[in-house]
C-alpha cells in the first residue's frame, strides 16, 4: 500500500475500522526494509527476542521501515530513507507485566507522599500502564527515592539497552546495521493495534481539514 492509497482508505473508513487498516498495514506483512532480504527479519526477531527473553513473534517492526513512508501525523508521506530509524514494538505480557509490579511496589507504599518530581514520574508511568505500553527508553532513575523497588525496571532497562545496541554489530552490512533503532513495549498486540490506529485516526482528522481547505475558495479562518 502506498501513501496515495492509504489517503484514499482513511478518507473512506469509519474509526471501527482502523484496527483492520493497522492489521493490514503494519501486522500482517513483511516490513517493507527488509522486502528485498525476507530471511533477515527473522535472525532480527529472534536476537531481539533472545536478549529479551521473549517469543520472537513479539517483535514488530512499526513506522516507516515497516510501512514504507512516515504514518505519523506531522511527516506524513515521508519516504522510508537511508538515514531513517528503525522502531520496533515489543509485544510481551510478561516483560510488561514485571514492570508493572515493580511500579506496584514503588508507588503503593507512598503514592499519597511523593514529592513533586517523584510524583510527575510515576504520573507518567502510570499513564503508559493505562494504554498498555511502557516506553522503556523513559525508565530513569535519577532523582527517585527507594530504587530497590524498582529492581525489575532496572534489569529490564539494562536488558533493553544492551540488546538493542547490540543489534547493528550482530548484523554487520545489512539494511538495518548503521540505523538507529529504538523500540516500545506493549502488553499485548492488541494494545499495539490500539496506539497505531490512534495514530492513523489523527492522521486522517490531519488529512481531512487539508482537504476541506483546500475546497474551500478561501481557505479555512
Amino acid at each position: 500500500m502506498d501513501s496515495a492509497e492509504l489517503r484514499r482508505r482513511l478518507a473512506q473508513c469509519g474509526r471501527g475500522e482502523l484496527p483492520s487498516l493497522v492489521r493490514e498495514l503494519v501486522m500482517d506483512r513483511v516490513p517493507y526494509c527488509f522486502a528485498a532480504e525476507q530471511s533477515l527479519f527473522p535472525k532480527v526477531q529472534a536476537h531481539l527476542g533472545a536478549g529479551l527473553k521473549i517469543d520472537p513473534a513479539g517483535v514488530r517492526l512499526v513506522g516507516s521501515g515497516c510501512v514504507g513512508f512516515s504514518v505519523a501525523p506531522d511527516t506524513f508521506p515521508k519516504p522510508f530513507h537511508s538515514g531513517s530509524d528503525l522502531d520496533f514494538a515489543i509485544v510481551s505480557k510478561e516483560l510488561f507485566d514485571t514492570a508493572w509490579h515493580g511500579l506496584l511496589s514503588w508507588g503503593h507504599p507512598r503514592r499519597h507522599t511523593l514529592p513533586g518530581q517523584e510524583n510527575q514520574w510515576f504520573g507518567r508511568r502510570k499513564d503508559e500502564i493505562f494504554w498498555g505500553w511502557i516506553d522503556v527508553k523513559y525508565l530513569h532513575f535519577r532523582g527517585l527515592r527507594f530504587v530497590d523497588d524498582l529492581k525489575p525496571l532496572q534489569k529490564l532497562r539494562a536488558a533493553w539497552f544492551d540488546t538493542f545496541q547490540s543489534i547493528g554489530a550482530e548484523f554487520p552490512g545489512t539494511e538495518i546495521a548503521g540505523r538507529e533503532v529504538s523500540g516500545r513495549l506493549y502488553r499485548s498486540e492488541e494494545h499495539l493495534i490500539q496506539y497505531q490506529a490512534e495514530g492513523l485516526r489523527k492522521l486522517r482528522y490531519r488529512l481531512a481539514v487539508a482537504r476541506e481547505k483546500e475546497a474551500s475558495p478561501h481557505g479555512l479562518q
